[in-house]
């Protein structure tokens, strides 16, 4: 399973809800949001949740923080 539903946003979902591996990056400040793939993440996820014995069924990843935009601004 492993299906990323609806990572929470500022501005609501991301338009890749219920695709595996993606994350929702948003803006603290401006509010944009990003989404990106990375396979990488999606693996470590599924390796460190077995490490600890857990059996995903379901996650969601979202990261909070300013923009490139809005932290050049200061």
């Amino acid at each position: 399973m492993g299906v990323l539903r609806c990572a929470p946003t500022l501005n609501g979902v991301t338009g890749n809800c219920g695709k595996a591996g993606w994350v929702a990056a948003s803006c603290t400040s401006c509010g944009k949001v990003e989404e990106f793939y990375d396979p990488e993440i999606e693996k470590r996820q599924h390796a460190v949740a077995k490490a600890k014995g857990w059996l995903v069924q379901d996650h969601t990843m979202a990261l909070y923080g300013q923009c490139a935009d809005c932290a050049k601004k200061g």
